[in-house]
């Protein structure tokens, strides 16, 4: 029943940790006085009840005020700054919301992103029934994109949204062609896709709202569309169709507003006129050679770089447990399916799922010789292996946040301390932060994002007052998180505006509250 009723209950927090004490001095609270960094009442674009009571009730109990403004800040910022459209769908019942969430300086939708961005408030969402459809909206949206464009991963307001987004286009030349006037970008990465789903699944599962969703024809027309893109993408390099002959325009310049879906079967090119390697793919646009192994291939990482070995082990943990819990969400509805489609889709995302997952430790665990058994970054079926982490998300370091391995599995310990060392290529130690970064912004930059995911994947309370203490350093004064900071400098960081590391930040301090809770001081809150 739409709205929840009244007998709706706040979510019921675990007992507080008893084993996990602080082993050394905290270290002396000099303060920042960082600033309020919220827009005025009257320029937010969402607001929601529900997470200004979060916001007021936890930011009321921190002692350190710092880490409270910060959370002020960033917890909210996704609602404030970035919902660019939302159409609540009220005169039809609200079966169908529409919602278009900006990554923040960059003006369009992407799939992975505006799922994280929207993640840390679906707690909450059956206490908001406002704040449900938006979270709504944006999977449908999310489904009228991959409906039409499974390989993209960032496209422009939609059709039905109130103005388009103009933007030069680069010229890529991409399999399947496109229709430039409502993708943005047509990267191919496979966490798009898990992104997708886990939304779906997430949502049906706090908010128990399956009818919307599933009896909505364009998502399921997107999950479809989905899974044969997956199958499509097992293929090794060599099974590939060659090159059809390039169409002219190469764009599908389809009539938007039906929204015809792209021809999926040809497989997946992109090649695109630059002088950085990762922004483009070898092989006449098919990215790196891999061989058929029950992986499947990702041509981009998270960060938007080309993969070097596209079986890229984060992703297909990602997707395989997002098969996984599809699976479950279409068998768990399937007595309201008299046509008996939802079992046999159940039954295609599980055997997806599991296949993949075999695959992960058949071919993704490599003997390191100084840390044991760990996952590598890629692979490529051939036996070939890349050792590193990249700060995005999915990556290893976050494997347990996917759900795909315990934080105290052995296998994954192994994997973080690599990642968590010089031996990674790409982990930077400095004097205002150590962490994880990427090829995607370079030497010595560090994603604060990656301090958060170290965050909540520690099994001690020192490590996650650290990564805080590190957070609260690199904002250089603005209250915000960054996409990344120089490893000594925080003045020196990209994107002022960056709206998932916000949304992730608020959601690491919730949850170190949880689940560490004597790392953040608390104080008794005034009457």
């Amino acid at each position: 029943m739409y709205p929840p009723d009244e007998t709706t209950t706040q979510p019921i927090l675990p007992p507080p940790c008893q084993d996990c004490p602080l082993s050394k001095p905290r270290p002396p609270r000099i303060p920042l006085h960082l600033p309020n960094a919220r827009p005025m009442v009257a320029k937010r674009k969402f607001t929601s009840d529900a997470i200004e009571q979060v916001v007021q009730r936890v930011t009321a109990v921190m002692a350190d005020r710092d880490l409270a403004a910060l959370f002020r800040n960033c917890y909210p910022n996704t609602l404030d700054t970035t919902v660019a459209w939302f159409h609540d769908d009220h005169a039809n019942d609200y079966k169908r919301p529409r919602s278009f969430i900006v990554t923040g300086d960059i003006p369009a939708m992407w799939i992975r992103d505006s799922t994280e961005q929207l993640l840390p408030y679906l707690s909450f969402a059956p206490l908001d029934y406002n704040l449900q459809n938006l979270i709504l909206g944006a999977i449908k949206v999310q489904a009228t994109y991959l409906a039409y464009n499974p390989y993209a991963n960032a496209f422009r307001m939609p059709p039905d949204g109130p103005k388009p987004i103009h933007r030069q286009t680069h010229g890529d030349r991409v399999v399947p062609p496109y229709d430039p006037s409502l993708v943005w970008e047509a990267k191919y990465e496979l966490d798009s896709l898990a992104a997708f789903f886990k939304l779906s699944t997430e949502y049906v599962r706090i908010t128990k709202d399956s009818i919307r969703l599933i009896e909505d024809q364009e998502w399921l027309q997107a999950v479809h569309r989905v899974l044969d893109l997956i199958e499509e993408q097992m293929r090794g390099t060599w099974e590939e169709p060659r090159r059809p002959k390039e169409k002219e325009p190469h764009y599908a310049l389809v009539n938007t507003t039906s929204l015809k879906g792209v021809p999926l079967g040809e497989g997946y090119r992109f090649l695109r006129t630059t002088d950085i390697p990762t922004e483009t793919l070898g092989q006449d646009g098919l990215g790196g050679v891999v061989k058929r192994c029950g992986l499947v291939k990702s041509a981009f990482r998270p960060s938007d770089d080309a993969t070097t070995m596209p079986f890229l082990i984060p992703a297909n943990a990602m997707i395989s447990v997002a098969l996984q819990d599809l699976a479950m969400l279409f068998e768990q509805v399937s007595y309201k399916d008299p046509l008996a489609v939802l079992p046999i889709l159940a039954e295609r995302c599980r055997s997806l799922g599991l296949t993949i997952r075999e695959a992960i430790f058949r071919h993704g665990v490599v003997q390191h010789p100084k840390y044991g058994q760990v996952f590598a970054y890629e692979v490529d079926g051939f036996g070939g292996q890349m050792l590193m982490d990249d700060a995005n998300i999915p990556s290893l370091l976050s494997l347990p946040l996917l759900g795909f391995i315990s934080k105290r599995d052995p296998l994954y310990l192994n994997t973080r301390k690599y990642v968590l060392s010089d031996d990674n290529p790409w982990f930077f130690r400095g004097s205002q932060i150590e962490g994880v970064g990427g090829p995607h912004v370079g030497r010595d930059m560090v994603w604060p994002m990656s301090a958060m995911v170290r965050a909540r994947t520690a099994t001690t309370a020192d490590e996650v007052l650290d990564a805080l203490e590190m957070l609260k350093r690199t904002t250089a004064g603005t209250g915000l998180m960054h996409e990344s900071v120089n490893k000594n400098n925080a003045t020196e960081f990209t994107r002022s505006w960056f709206s998932w590391a916000n949304g992730l930040f608020g959601e690491t301090i919730l949850e170190v509250l949880e689940e560490w809770p004597e790392v953040i001081e608390t104080i008794q809150p005034a009457d």
